[in-house]
């Protein structure tokens, strides 16, 4: 099951910013997941999209560690890519593979997802033993198959000698919804599971939002499903974000160097536009190598902030490509430091661990992707995936 590495990668960046992961708060966040999952679920940690930007490789061995017994991919790709990497666990492309890649795939023991005559007649030109999973299309309207095909498919999966059918699972459209999420339940139990006289062995349902709405849930259906799937996917909880759990700790962070410092006078424009005029003479203007090509939006632009020396400071001026400015005339006038700033000295822009935690609660200070989602009017999902696109990785504990 070996693959030949297909590119070469830096392992050794030289750049003067970077993201920081904090696997002591990742270790912590699946621990509270397990602590608060009945003991018949096992959990899948879905690591598309690189582990959602903070590198699947990176986290994939803390994550076996304590306890994920699977892994979920988007892709072919990124499933081959952690076996190049090592890893041995059950991967399972959660979305459609190209009818060219199921031999590939196959022969290097990632599980499939099943969804249509085509895949069906895709794996009956499989030459080697596949695990499969069977999606089901019960509202979300993206993948899957409708019951009375996903009841089709299942039988012609089950006179396939080389095929073993490990799963059955649906993908929920509003899973912070306890009403919408126990409908799809209930188009899942009586469109297929009602009907088979023998489950696979691992029947999933539930995402984050889902499964902490049904854990809070009075409604007795809330308790079937619980009861019933014995699988968890888990994406944006594992990571600490989109969530009022205090105990999930977000760990991502993102730090840069200063790379330039300038005193201007009153009035003078900055970066491109000039959106920003300085205020004060003697206004101190720093330079971080960081931009809308590592994934910080510009519409932020004269919204971010930043902490420098345990201090708030504003982002300002237009998000260029590859810079971005602060202002720390503040901070320099009012005395609070202990020395000058210089070139080099560190700008915290996201905040992790328990620090991540408070500013998370309150929003306050703005040093988390909740608050730059709510700024930039999208998700911290799309947030996070676009911060891995070259910034390498650091990693802390």
């Amino acid at each position: 099951m070996q693959i030949k590495p297909s590119r070469q990668l830096v392992t050794q960046p030289h750049r003067n910013a970077w993201l920081e992961i904090n696997l002591a708060a990742l270790e912590q966040n699946i621990r509270w997941w397990r602590k608060n999952t009945p003991a018949h679920q096992a959990l899948m940690a879905v690591v598309k999209a690189d582990a959602y930007g903070h590198g699947a490789l990176i986290v994939t061995p803390i994550l076996k560690a304590c306890g994920v017994t699977h892994l979920g991919v988007s892709n072919v790709d990124e499933a081959l890519q952690l076996r190049q990497g090592g890893v041995e666990i059950p991967i399972l492309v959660l979305g459609a593979t190209p009818e060219w890649a199921w031999n590939l795939a196959s022969s290097h023991d990632v599980q499939l997802t099943v969804f249509s005559q085509r895949d069906i007649d895709c794996l009956a030109q499989v030459k080697h033993p596949t695990v499969v999973h069977l999606k089901v299309e019960t509202g979300m309207h993206r993948l899957g198959a409708s019951p009375e095909l996903a009841l089709d498919l299942l039988q012609q999966l089950r006179t396939m000698p080389h095929v073993k059918v490990e799963g059955l699972f649906t993908h929920l459209a509003k899973g912070e919804d306890e009403s919408a999420t126990l409908e799809q339940w209930q188009a899942f139990e009586t469109g297929v599971l009602q009907h088979l006289d023998e489950l696979p062995p691992l029947v999933h349902f539930a995402n984050t939002p889902a499964t902490l709405a049904l854990r809070a849930s009075t409604n007795p259906l809330a308790k079937e499903v619980i009861n019933t799937c014995n699988l968890l996917r888990l994406g944006i909880g594992l990571w600490g974000y989109d969530t009022t759990e205090a105990d999930l700790l977000p760990v991502m962070g993102l730090k840069a160097r200063i790379s330039h410092l300038q005193t201007l006078n009153a009035g003078e424009g900055v970066s491109y536009g000039h959106r920003f005029h300085t205020t004060q003479d003697a206004s101190v203007i720093a330079t971080i190598p960081l931009g809308y090509a590592d994934g910080i939006p510009r519409c932020l632009s004269n919204q971010l902030k930043g902490r420098y020396m345990g201090h708030l400071i504003p982002q300002v001026g237009t998000i260029t490509m590859d810079q971005m400015m602060f202002d720390v005339t503040d901070v320099v006038k009012s005395g609070v430091l202990k020395r000058p700033p210089k070139v080099g000295d560190v700008i915290t822009l996201l905040e992790h661990g328990e620090v991540g935690q408070l500013e998370r609660d309150t929003d306050a200070h703005g040093l988390s992707l909740n608050h730059w989602a709510s700024m930039a009017a999208t998700i911290p999902y799309e947030l996070m995936c676009g911060l891995r696109v070259r910034l390498p990785r650091s990693v802390v504990r």
